[in-house]
């Protein structure tokens, strides 16, 4: 029997050595703190898309303005699709449930991107195991 205080090696199919402590009741603790969930990585992409979004709109924005003179409107939901996909939404037959969805596609993406990922990174510590 090996003390769990003292290193010891381990072999095992497909590994050539590696010396660890071993101690059964951290394991669990250990892997939660050091891996990110799921949905504080989708929170982390979606944040960094939307601050993406903003630092190419701004270069666009400033190579645009050099150049014409005039400034670039921001990317909304809207202009990404085609407005036959959309049509759907002027159906909604609740006042408040059709306007939150015109808002929500002609609002700017990065705008929306940062809010998803705001709120996946704040719903993360609410669905912790």
């Amino acid at each position: 029997m090996v003390s769990p205080y003292f290193p010891e090696i381990l072999h095992s199919p497909g590994t050539v050595f590696a010396c660890s402590i071993h101690y059964p009741e951290k394991d669990d603790e250990i892997i939660r703190e050091y891996l990110m969930s799921k949905l504080t990585l989708l929170g982390l992409a979606l944040c960094l898309g939307g601050l993406l979004m903003v630092g190419f709109q701004k270069l666009s924005t400033l190579m645009g303005t050099l150049s014409t003179g005039t400034a670039q409107e921001a990317t909304t939901i809207k202009k990404l699709v085609d407005p036959d996909n959309l049509s759907w939404i002027n159906n909604i037959s609740v006042d408040f449930v059709k306007n939150a969805a015109d808002y929500l596609i002609t609002m700017p993406l990065y705008i929306l991107l940062l809010c998803l990922g705001v709120i996946c990174l704040i719903a993360t510590y609410f669905f912790k195991d």
